[in-house]
This record gives structure tokens, C-alpha cells and sequence, in this order.
């Protein structure tokens, strides 16, 4: 699928426009273009192919000078209009305008002012205390401009598991339509749904191996083959990811399956395990001398050692082996078990697809129920409501309900900003006519830990709120975590039963793993969101559900796991 290369060319014109200070509006069209084309299920090129141009119209947000560039970067792999843009900057700009804190006038400033034309250039400039020269920048500005390239380079040397896990998917599903292939999997950190990956792990069996890799090394996708033995293969992917294959023995599957998926630590307790018993555990099995006891199935290798199967998400080495030991694993939640999602945006603030779409989406998803959550007025930005146009907003969502009854339950809801005093951006009366309310913070993320902490519990202790999302703010490879006492938000909300939310958005993320893990063991119950802004978004939900594992949550602590008439009960 080639979604993500075409939205990245509307982001690139968006940003672009931008720095010519030209039409405000021209940039907005184009970001939501973008993030449309970005959350399409379908493949945006096959649907050119289908119908040209106006199919591409058919596509929410796409009107016709849209279509008829992705039309001509289809066809000829460029687009005209961007092309002129970026003659009017240097090329490696845009990147410098995207790091935190900077934007449009900052990085012009810094180009017309210290000749800085890409990050490098940026970094140089900082270290040698070049920037703080300049007016209103000054030596605290010029300190978070090195922090804010350390998040990035720290944040392009992994790729988002929304990202990397559908490019695993394809790559498998390109080698079982050209290779014979028996048996196939992600492995690796991706199988054990981390947020970011360094590379993709892929393990297949075939009854020829050497086939197998030829397809592998010889895919389209493929830009350098790094290895190619016989049963082994290292490529990088036309999108900078590196991808490792392992064509494995049938009878070894299981053993490399576990091998290739559990951590460092958690593989070295287990071979600790073997060597006392005097076996030997590595990628083709258990082996006592040179008797095989276990390798076909993940299953026993575990067994071989009492234990029952312990879930890809938990193996990491935080406890898990000896609560497999005492029969203490937990029962995960599983992405069948959810029932709706209440965190979901419309284009009547900052989301791309009517509300309709966004239902449909969930009805599509056999979801029970799904919250609209539109924007709060004081995000000016996201074209957050006012409340007179929440309360038309509501009265939409309440027709909307009636036309979808029978189908799933639409709730009213909003996400409301908690402004810096930890006051709410809607008065009571506003939010008490809502069926529930997703509070969270998108300013002043430089308050120190005792004001932030302050003003998130200020906020939990409002009776209107029910959930308090992505709690950390955090956005991987470009902004850190605000500075917050987790612990201290936790008990609030475990004491004035709030929900602490595991935001699904792929830069988000936010609670990760062991946080969640944290917030239940505080007493919380948990809701896993999208944050969709475009109706193919929803469908970020599994990555949601493997962040609930890895935090040990089972379906009794994700709210969004109940039946409607209890979430409800929890909301009132």
C-alpha cells in the first residue's frame, strides 16, 4: 500500500505553504487530505487503477485539484505544485520546521538569519551557541532545540509498530502468494506489540528455503539486500526499515518462534532453566545431549518446563516467568473483546470523515457502542466547539444515534481541554448534558511536576470527567512526556472513578505498557482509545488492545471491554 507515501506528499505541500506565510486555510485542506489518505483501509492506488481521477474523489476530503495530484504522482512519481514549493526553500527545511518547538517563522528565521538549511546545520549551529544570539530565542530556547534533535533522531532510528506491523503483513503475504510457504509470523519486538521497533523479525518454514529467500531479497519493496544465505535474509525496505527473515525447519518452528520473540532478558532466564536441568535451549529446540524434547510448537517448550504458554506481550522479563510458575499469569484482554471506542473525532473539529462515516466505521467493527468526541473551544487550532455549537453538535449525535438504532449506541461526549489552573474548558452545566467526558491536557506542557500534577487531579476530581487521556502527552520522535506525578493522577482516579486511558494513536501510544501495568495494579480501570481523526483509523484499535497486554490488563480493567448498560453505570 502506498497511502503513506502519498499522504507524506500533502503533509510536505501543507508544511511548505506554511512557510511561504501564504492562505492559512490551503494548509488545513491538505493535512486533512492526508490524514485521510493515511487512515484508508483501502489501497489508494488501487483505487486510482479502478476509476482515475474520480474514484480518487470519492475519497473524503479529496476534491479535485487534490485527486489530480495524486493522480500525477501516481503516474509519474512527483507532483508539480510541491515540486515548485520546495524550489523556494532548501530541501532538508521542512524537517528543521517539524522539530518541537520550532514551526514556519522559527526555521525561516534561523535560515535567513544563520544560513541553516537541515538539522545537521541545526545542530551545529546550537552546539557553538550560535542560536541564543538571535532574537527571541535566547540560550533556554537554544537547549530545547537540542533536545527536541536528540527526540528525533532518537525517534528515526525506529519505526511506529502501526507503521511496521502492516509492512510485515504485506511482506507475508507477498511470500505466501510467490514463495511455498508453510507456515508464517512476526516475530520480535513487534510480536511483543512494542511502540516502536527497530526492525522486522519474520520467521517462515518452506520446503524450499533457498525459493523462499530469493522472493524475499527480490521483492519490490526491497532497496538493499544486506544478507542473503540460504536460510537467512537481511533487506532494507523501500521505507528505511530494516526486515530480517529466518526460514526455519518445520520441527524447529515452535522453538524459533519463542527464540526470535522474547526478549533478551526473558531468553537468558529461560536458558538459565535449561542449563539446570542439564538441557540445552537455542532457535531449534530443547535438547537433552542429543535428544530433542521440545521444538515444534511454542506450547512445549514452555510445558517443558511446567509452564503454561506465556503470551508474546508479556515476555520481557518484568515477572512473568514466575507468575507462570505459580499459575498467577493474568487473562488478557483480546481485541474481540472490545466493544466500542470513545475517543473518536469528526470534521466537525479537527477530523477529516462526517459522523456518520465515523459510525459506520464502528458498525463495520462490530462494535456495540462509539463516543464522539469532538474538540473543546480553547483548542483553537483543532477548530475545537464552543458550547452552543456542542450543544448542536450533541443534538446531531442524537439524531445519528436514532438512524443507526439497532445497530450499535452513539454517545455524546466531548474531549474537553484541562486548562492550566486544572479548571475545564466547559462549565458543569455544559458537560453534565453529555453522556460522558474524555478530559486531557494540550497546553502549557512546560508547567512543573507539582503544577501539572496539580492541575491533571484538580481535573480527575470533577465529576463530569470520566476518562482522562493519553496521560503522559507524550508524541514518539517529537515531544517528550509532560513532567507529572503518574502515581499521584493514578490514585485520583482510582479514588473518584476515572479511567486512565491507553491512547491508541500511533505516535501516542500514551499509556504505554508498563504504566498501564501501574495504573492497575493503583486500583484504575482503563479505556483503550483510538483517537481516530479519519473513519480507517479505528482500525488502530489492535495496537491499543497488544499496549492493554503488555500492561497485564484483562477485560475486567479496560471499561471499553463492558457491556453498554455498565459503561453507563461507570460513566453516571
Amino acid at each position: 500500500m502506498r497511502n503513506g507515501e502519498v499522504a507524506q506528499v500533502f503533509y510536505d505541500i501543507a508544511d511548505l505553504i506554511e512557510m511561504t506565510e501564504g492562505d492559512r486555510f490551503r494548509p488545513i485542506a491538505y493535512r486533512r487530505a492526508a490524514r485521510e489518505i493515511e487512515a484508508m483501509p483501502e489501497d489508494i492506488e488501487k483505487l486510482w487503477r479502478q476509476g482515475g481521477v474520480d474514484r480518487l474523489r470519492q475519497v473524503p476530503g479529496v476534491g479535485q485539484a487534490i485527486a489530480e495530484k495524486i493522480d500525477q504522482y501516481l503516474r509519474e512519481g512527483k507532483v508539480d505544485a510541491l515540486e515548485k514549493l520546495q524550489k523556494e526553500f532548501p530541501k532538508g527545511l521542512v524537517a528543521v520546521m517539524r522539530l518541537r518547538g520550532l514551526g514556519p517563522k522559527r526555521a525561516s528565521v534561523l535560515w535567513k538569519a544563520l544560513g541553516i538549511t537541515d538539522i545537521a546545520d541545526l545542530k551545529r549551529a546550537a552546539e557553538n551557541r550560535q542560536i541564543r544570539r538571535l532574537k527571541g530565542f535566547g540560550e533556554k530556547t537554544e537547549q530545547k532545540i537540542l533536545d527536541a534533535i536528540k527526540l528525533h533522531e532518537e525517534g528515526q532510528s525506529r519505526t511506529l509498530i502501526a507503521v511496521a506491523w502492516p509492512i510485515g503483513e504485506e511482506i507475508l503475504a507477498f511470500m505466501r502468494d510467490h514463495a511455498r510457504i508453510d507456515r508464517a509470523a512476526i516475530a520480535g519486538s513487534a510480536r511483543r506489540m512494542r511502540e516502536a521497533v527497530g526492525d522486522l523479525d519474520l520467521l517462515v518454514t518452506s520446503p524450499e528455503p533457498v525459493a523462499a529467500i530469493r522472493v524475499f531479497t527480490t521483492m519490490p519493496r526491497v532497496k538493499e539486500v544486506v544478507l542473503a544465505g540460504e536460510t537467512k535474509a537481511t533487506v532494507i525496505l523501500d521505507s528505511r526499515l530494516q526486515a530480517d527473515i529466518r526460514v526455519l525447519d518445520p520441527g524447529s518452528w515452535g522453538a524459533g518462534l519463542q527464540y526470535f520473540t522474547g526478549n533478551k532478558d526473558h531468553n537468558i532466564h529461560l536458558r538459565t532453566m535449561a542449563q539446570s536441568r542439564g538441557w540445552k535451549l537455542d532457535e531449534y529446540g530443547i535438547f537433552e545431549g542429543e535428544r530433542k524434547i521440545a521444538g515444534e510448537t511454542e506450547e512445549g517448550i514452555y510445558a517443558a518446563f511446567g509452564l503454561p504458554w506465556i503470551p508474546p506481550e508479556l515476555r520481557e522479563e518484568n515477572g512473568e516467568i514466575e507468575a507462570a510458575a505459580k499459575g498467577a499469569l493474568p487473562r488478557l484482554v483480546e481485541l474481540k473483546e472490545i466493544r466500542g471506542d470513545f475517543h473518536v473525532h469528526t470534521n466537525r473539529s479537527d477530523g477529516v470523515d462526517p459522523i456518520e462515516a465515523m459510525v459506520q466505521a464502528a458498525v463495520d467493527l462490530g462494535y456495540e457502542y462509539v463516543g464522539i468526541s469532538d474538540h473543546s473551544q480553547s483548542l483553537v487550532v483543532a477548530n475545537g466547539l464552543s458550547p452552543d455549537a456542542l450543544r448542536m453538535h450533541r443534538a446531531r449525535i442524537r439524531a445519528v444515534n436514532r438512524e443507526f438504532e439497532g445497530k450499535i449506541a452513539v454517545l455524546a461526549g466531548t474531549e474537553c481541554d484541562i486548562l492550566e489552573g486544572g479548571a475545564l474548558d466547559y462549565p458543569d452545566d455544559v458537560l453534565k448534558e453529555l453522556d460522558y467526558t474524555v478530559a486531557s491536557v494540550h497546553s502549557k506542557f512546560t508547567l512543573s511536576e507539582e503544577e501539572q500534577t496539580e492541575r491533571v487531579v484538580k481535573a480527575i476530581q470533577n465529576p463530569f470527567v470520566n476518562i482522562y487521556a493519553h496521560p503522559t502527552t507524550r508524541l514518539i520522535g517529537s515531544r517528550d512526556p509532560i513532567e507529572i506525578d503518574l502515581e499521584a493522577v493514578m490514585e485520583a482516579a482510582a479514588a473518584t472513578g476515572t479511567a486512565i486511558e491507553v491512547n491508541a494513536y500511533p505516535n501516542r501510544m500514551d499509556l504505554n505498557g508498563p504504566n498501564a501495568r501501574m495504573a492497575k495494579e493503583k486500583g484504575c480501570i482503563l479505556a483503550v482509545d483510538t483517537d481516530s481523526h479519519a473513519h480507517g483509523q479505528l482500525g488502530n484499535m489492535r495496537f491499543g488492545v497488544g499496549t492493554a497486554r503488555r500492561g497485564w490488563l484483562g477485560p475486567e480493567d479496560v471499561v471499553n471491554a463492558w457491556p453498554l448498560d455498565r459503561v453507563r453505570a461507570f460513566f453516571r
